[in-house]
């Protein structure tokens, strides 16, 4: 019984308790619905605003954090209240009074009226580098440009005179172009060439340009100056070695090499071009045409001196040097000219270095030959050289001989102004020599001969007298053949003059001849598989040419597997059965570069790889790929001469201190990579900023050095 009441008195305890937990959270529940205590508040944003920035959010919604007493506080409770009661705390008051005590830092604005003085600084610094500006002319430039502009508040900012403008071009400008120009060379292949300069300084320069295929066409830049003391074939190769391994980039990227034909540059055994194959053995080593084409010049008049004693050169030398330094003297021929109804002109100077020089030489003689005739003829001197020059006048085949080259030399002229280009010809190179060949044996071989030989020029058979033109149908050029018949009339000549003279013309046409066919590259396999990159004789092209560069340069050309090479014997198939009309006219117009119709065909080739299938895919990838490779191979040594030019206009008498390795080499970084007028030079923020930061650099290297 006990138990059972037990039993009921825990029950009835159990459900009082019950009862009681029940009514308990009635009452909770009744709370919650009552007073705004019980809501919770979130931060707001505005509250950085009202109290400062060392106010912010914090781990969630219902708490701030100040970071000035480094606390995360909650605001759940009363909101905005528990941030006003924060900042009264005795802790955060201290803190504020703290760092009110502390220096203020005033950190830089941008200011961009100083961007705009920067950036004018830069663009007259690349308009003094392309137009062969001395840096002097900065320190006048900026009074000049504050004193005629001034409600111009750039002008009265511009502040850069020579040292600064010096230290733009040589720390800001070069290095934005050798950058853009390093980065394309470690990730795309590229041709380079080399070549001495002739100055007698402690050590010679040495200019590597580098030509690549970039922004559309194939341009020519300049690398570094590869300043050495010695000019054997180790000592260049390794200035040129260390150059590239400095800007990390490797040989196998280097897929052509341009130099002139000595033997330290293509020497069978020990020269530039066997250590550059040991680095890479598929690089296109390519000797200067130029060269050859003017040393074949030289070896026929050599020819033609030993027949008939005349030596054109030292004429045209010695004319010039006549008259170069006297002005009594030119004032006597012009005398002599005015007698002789002619316009005086004056007497143009021949370097025998110089490819072009010998032709315009001549062409000026003759054009005042009767006043030049008269003047020596007609004065009196006891000088060696006008003794010369009177005993030449004095000979009537003297102006045969003289109408003689000018006619000759322009077969030589025209092949070397072709290999002279700039733009990219080594598609037209091989068909250019044959028909300099060919050329060069109509003057003096039959027809029929020359077209039996089946352009096989190596075994024409030219030194066959029963193979040469008679001597009244030998090419000497219709004003010679007519002074030559007038004299022989008049009786100023004999026939055995005649018969000499045509024996000369003989023995300067098999010597040109024999030493072109020689020297110049007749079997070289690239440059007759480079043809079929040229649009205009596309359906005459083959498939195998196009195989021939990818076998060669198989690790730039990663075509060699039987699906890529079906691919791209599809892309061939389309590129011949392309119409001249799928080019567009602006293209056109792009690439045209001359009256005679010549194209560059990099422009077009560019146009073609952007060209797109039906499917929006690539029309050309593989192809153009092919193509733009062989574009940037060198086809002579012309560019290197281009650049001693370049050095000649700027290192002067009255310059003769530009140091090679610095300022001389960014001018020449600068105006190869930037050809355009300055003034379209665009310079993007980065280099605005390193050319601000380039005098402060100078300053403080220089400083160190006192």
């Amino acid at each position: 019984m006990a138990s059972h009441r037990r039993g009921h008195e825990s029950d009835s305890d159990s459900d009082f308790s019950d009862r009681e937990a029940d009514a308990g959270d009635i009452r909770k529940k009744k709370r919650k619905l009552k007073g705004a205590a019980t809501y919770r508040c979130k931060f707001s944003p505005d509250w950085t605003k009202t109290f400062g920035s060392f106010i912010t959010k914090g781990d969630n919604n219902y708490s701030f954090r100040c970071t000035l007493c480094n606390r995360t506080v909650s605001c759940g409770h009363m909101g905005l209240g528990d941030v006003q009661r924060h900042i009264k705390l005795d802790m955060h008051t201290q803190k504020v009074a703290a760092m009110r005590r502390q220096p203020t830092l005033n950190f830089p604005r941008v200011d961009p009226l100083a961007e705009k003085a920067t950036r004018a600084e830069v663009k007259v610094a690349t308009m003094l580098v392309q137009n062969n500006i001395p840096l002097a002319l900065a320190d006048e430039l900026t009074p000049l440009l504050a004193d005629i502009f001034p409600d111009s508040q750039i002008a009265n900012k511009y502040a850069a005179r020579r040292t600064k403008t010096a230290c733009i071009i040589n720390g800001a400008v070069a290095p934005f172009f050798q950058r853009k120009l390093v980065d394309h060379m470690k990730n795309h292949p590229f041709s380079i060439a080399i070549d001495g300069s002739s100055d007698n300084d402690i050590e010679k320069m040495n200019p590597m340009t580098v030509r690549i295929f970039d922004m559309g066409r194939v341009n020519t830049q300049f690398l570094d100056m590869c300043m050495s003391s010695q000019s054997t074939a180790e000592a260049l190769f390794n200035k040129m070695d260390e150059v590239l391994r400095r800007h990390n980039i490797q040989w196998e990227n280097c897929v052509g090499l341009g130099v002139d034909n000595t033997s330290v540059n293509m020497g069978c055994r020990n020269s530039i071009k066997t250590r550059v194959l040991q680095k890479n053995e598929t690089t296109y080593v390519m000797g200067c045409g130029c060269h050859i084409v003017h040393n074949t010049a030289g070896k026929a008049s050599d020819a033609f001196e030993q027949v008939s004693g005349f030596n054109v050169e030292e004429m045209a030398i010695d004319i010039f040097y006549w008259f170069d330094k006297s002005t009594k003297r030119k004032a006597a021929l012009l005398d002599y000219c005015i007698f002789c109804d002619q316009e005086y002109r004056r007497v143009l100077k021949h370097v025998n270095t110089r490819w072009l020089s010998l032709e315009t030489a001549v062409s000026r003689i003759l054009k005042q030959y009767a006043g030049l005739k008269s003047y020596f003829l007609s004065e009196d001197d006891r000088a060696p050289r006008f003794r010369r020059l009177h005993l030449l006048f004095a000979e009537p085949m003297t102006e045969v001989y003289l109408l003689f080259y000018q006619s000759a030399l322009q077969t030589f002229m025209h092949m070397k102004l072709f290999l002279q280009r700039e733009y990219p010809v080594i598609p037209l190179v091989y068909a250019q020599m044959q028909s300099f060949l060919q050329k060069l044996a109509s003057r003096f071989v039959r027809v029929q001969t020359i077209r039996e030989a089946n352009r096989d020029f190596i075994n024409l058979t030219f030194r066959d007298l029963n193979v040469q033109l008679s001597d009244d149908n030998l090419m000497i050029g219709f004003a010679t053949k007519n002074l030559v018949k007038k004299l022989l009339d008049e009786g100023s000549i004999s026939p055995h003059q005649q018969s000499r003279f045509f024996q000369s013309v003989r023995a300067f046409y098999c010597r040109a001849f024999s030493y072109a066919v020689e020297h110049l590259p007749l079997d070289d396999r690239l440059l007759k598989n480079a043809a079929f990159v040229n649009f205009m004789r596309r359906e005459n092209a083959t498939l195998s040419e196009v195989e021939f560069f990818v076998d060669r340069f198989s690790t730039l050309l990663p075509y060699q597997s039987p699906q890529e090479m079906d691919r791209l014997a599809e892309e061939f198939t389309t590129y011949q059965l392309m119409e001249e009309d799928t080019i567009p006219r602006d293209v056109w117009t792009r690439a045209k570069v001359s009256e005679e119709g010549h194209y560059r065909m990099d422009v077009i080739w560019q146009h073609l790889s952007n060209m797109k299938a039906p499917d929006n895919s690539p029309l050309l990838p593989r192809l153009a790929k092919v193509a733009e490779l062989v574009l940037f191979l060198p086809h002579s040594n012309a560019q290197e001469e281009r650049v001693f030019s370049m050095v000649r206009k700027n290192k002067t008498a009255f310059r003769p201190n530009l140091d090679p390795k610095g300022t001389l080499s960014s001018i020449l970084t600068i105006k190869l990579a930037y050809g355009a007028p300055a003034h379209t030079f665009e310079p993007d923020k980065n280099l605005l900023k390193v050319a601000k930061s380039s005098t402060w650099e100078y300053n403080k290297e220089h400083s160190s050095k006192d």
